[in-house]
């Protein structure tokens, strides 16, 4: 699912960017990778989840634990560290072009 045109570069500057800082574990392409993973896993349905923030604390959380994870910059390299270390590797296919797609948005935005 995309999202919106201008929303995703907002929640990047926004909620993604200021809350990996306060853990001091933003920088660009994590900011992308995350992004991208939320994007993937939620589509950015919900600016708030359970009566709370949503995208801040999901955004800590996701970098915690991807705290390893590899400063890749482009769309197939985050697509690959979220299939194998955050999602699942088990679903048939080596790259899915409908995730790819997003986190190539996510980057772009």
């Amino acid at each position: 699912m995309m999202a919106a045109p201008g929303l995703l570069a907002d929640l990047k500057a926004r909620i993604i960017a200021p809350a990996l800082a306060f853990i001091g574990l933003g920088g660009p392409a994590a900011v992308n990778l995350f992004a991208g993973i939320a994007l993937a896993e939620t589509g950015y349905r919900a600016l708030v989840r359970g009566g709370g923030p949503a995208l801040g604390l999901s955004a800590i959380r996701a970098r915690l634990k991807c705290y390893r994870a590899p400063d890749a910059d482009d769309a197939v390299g985050q697509y690959r560290f979220w299939k194998t270390h955050y999602n699942t590797a088990l679903e048939a296919g080596d790259v899915e072009l409908q995730h790819v797609a997003l986190f190539a948005q996510a980057i772009e935005a």
